[in-house]
């Protein structure tokens, strides 16, 4: 009774009533926002974003026995779309950081030193598995998520196209299949179908114009990706697709996150470890290696993913072509950036308003 009567003689002065009502229920307000949001630091924001709304709507509020209850309601739905907000958000960025990627593509339309630098890879590759006749089976991996090994994997198989070869991408990343998004395909039927059914194979394999790849996506998510990888049907399959192709790139779950990559080892010729720079940790790298090298994996080395050419001293000896023929000192690389894609943590969906 005694805030309804102190209300009620500042309901006189538009300005004092405003300061009435914040004074009296602004921390109540605020604690209630902090146990509804899984990210405690937008509590003050969106407490502030309720008594803004009060405010411009003052003349709808006016019964003094429900403000309690009005600014509640007005918390809750505030809380609800903030949520709603926030996966708009992440969703957004993370179909921006994909567009990116797309953007570094191996392709005519990308740097002469990406291009050159990729060019050395397969060369390097080539050379790492000189005394291995007809197809090489290349898997691709890293220690953690967000390193880069699928856009890796994929502009490595591009420079292969480019050097007239016969390559054929598998996605074996059965638990978070990215090439489907990366290179814009889709298929109802993939790797883990045509494990299941071999029959399916022809329907599986897929051809990318833009890309000149033939590509077998990862197909339905298995209960069990590391035991249909490690399987007599994985081995069968790509002794049979080693008869058509010349080289064949594995793109493989991060080592220290499943076993699935380390079940390949037996199946595969050598695998590439990606490291991303300020990003990955030698920790985690060397528990990876550590993991591969118990497999009996064959790692044909390291590529130094997303390098500040710039920041990192590299630049000195970096070199650029002139019109006139003529080598100019020039700092250049290529780098991509993308940040990480934790799983989206939705907020608990508020309770009532206490009456």
């Amino acid at each position: 009774m005694f805030k309804d009567k102190e209300l009620r003689e500042a309901s006189r002065n538009e300005e004092k009533y405003i300061e009435t009502v914040i004074g009296q229920h602004y921390e109540e307000i605020y604690k209630y926002c902090c146990r509804h949001l899984s990210q405690k630091e937008y509590a003050e924001d969106i407490t502030q974003e309720v008594f803004l709304n009060f405010i411009s709507h003052i003349e709808q509020y006016r019964e003094f026995g429900k403000i309690r209850n009005y600014l509640y309601v007005i918390a809750r739905n505030m809380i609800i779309n903030f949520g709603k907000r926030k996966a708009t958000m992440k969703s957004n960025k993370r179909a921006l950081d994909l567009q990116k990627e797309r953007e570094h593509l191996l392709s005519v339309d990308n740097s002469f030193f990406m291009r050159e630098a990729y060019k050395a890879l397969r060369t390097n590759v080539t050379f790492a598995l000189a005394d291995h006749e007809g197809c090489k089976t290349v898997a691709v991996t890293s220690a953690l998520q967000g390193e880069g090994k699928s856009l890796t994997a994929a502009n490595l198989a591009i420079s292969f196209v480019q050097a007239d070869q016969r390559v054929l991408v598998i996605d074996c990343d059965l638990r978070r299949p990215k090439l489907s998004r990366l290179l814009t395909l889709g298929n109802t039927v993939g790797l883990s179908n045509l494990l299941l059914q071999p029959n399916l194979r022809d329907s599986a394999v897929l051809h990318s114009k833009e890309t000149g790849l033939d590509v077998i996506l990862s197909g339905d998510i298995p209960p069990n990706p590391s035991e249909l990888l490690g399987s007599q049907r994985m081995r069968d399959l790509l002794d049979d697709l080693r008869q058509k192709y010349d080289c064949i790139i594995l793109d493989t779950p991060p080592v220290n996150m499943v076993t699935d990559a380390s079940v390949l080892a037996p199946l595969c010729d050598g695998f590439l470890f990606v490291v991303r720079m300020n990003w990955s940790e030698k920790g985690a790298v060397l528990q990876a290696v550590d993991q591969l090298e118990y497999a009996k994996a064959k790692i044909l080395g390291m590529v130094l993913n997303d390098v500040d050419m710039e920041k990192s001293g590299y630049s000195t000896y970096r070199r650029k072509y002139t019109r006139d023929g003529y080598y100019k000192s020039h700092g250049y690389g290529y780098g991509y950036g993308y940040g990480p894609q934790p799983p989206y943590q939705q907020d608990a969906a508020p309770e009532e308003p206490p009456r």
